[in-house]
């Protein structure tokens, strides 16, 4: 951002287009934070499999909200060019608002057993897993020689779990 009245001299070196570049770097730079949280959670809706669910959302997020906003601001208000970039980022904004509550409101535990069962893991390793995540979160008190021991227990269940598919 420390440059961004440079960024318009390397292409031309007309002064306005200059100083227009410079003013819809600060529009999108606050989109590509806001691209990039969509895409991450993007990530996690597709991890899940949940691409279905999802599809709504993205359309919702550009055609109803994106494209509208930006066709006002850049046509209707006479924003030009800053107001279509103002109006995808809001439309990129939702998208990203929808998959991050999508994202919290998915019961964790659910795809966990979905994602073991996928991979072949029995309900066995599932517990032993869940043992160790809870006895993590109590380490303070313990040693180490128990948490050696139950990762070596855990991985022989997995391998048991896997040489018998």
């Amino acid at each position: 951002m420390c440059c961004r009245h440079q960024w318009g001299l390397l292409f031309s070196n007309d002064a306005q287009l200059s100083h227009l570049i410079a003013e819809i770097l600060v529009i999108l730079s606050g989109y590509v934070i806001v691209d990039g949280l969509s895409v991450v959670l993007g990530g996690v809706v597709k991890g899940v499999g949940k691409q279905a669910l999802a599809t709504p959302f993205v359309f919702f997020s550009y055609y109803a909200v994106g494209l509208p906003l930006a066709a006002l601001f850049g046509f209707h208000l006479k924003w030009g060019v800053k107001g279509l970039c103002l109006g995808m980022l809001l439309g990129t904004a939702v998208h990203a608002t929808c998959f991050f509550f999508l994202v919290w409101r998915l019961d964790w535990s659910l795809e966990a057993q979905k994602a073991a069962a996928r991979v072949g893991i029995s309900k066995r390793a599932g517990e032993t897993m869940e043992h160790l995540i809870s006895h993590d979160q109590d380490k303070e008190q313990g040693g180490f020689e128990e948490d050696e021991r139950m990762v070596e227990s855990t991985g022989r269940l997995v391998s048991e779990d896997l040489t018998e598919m």
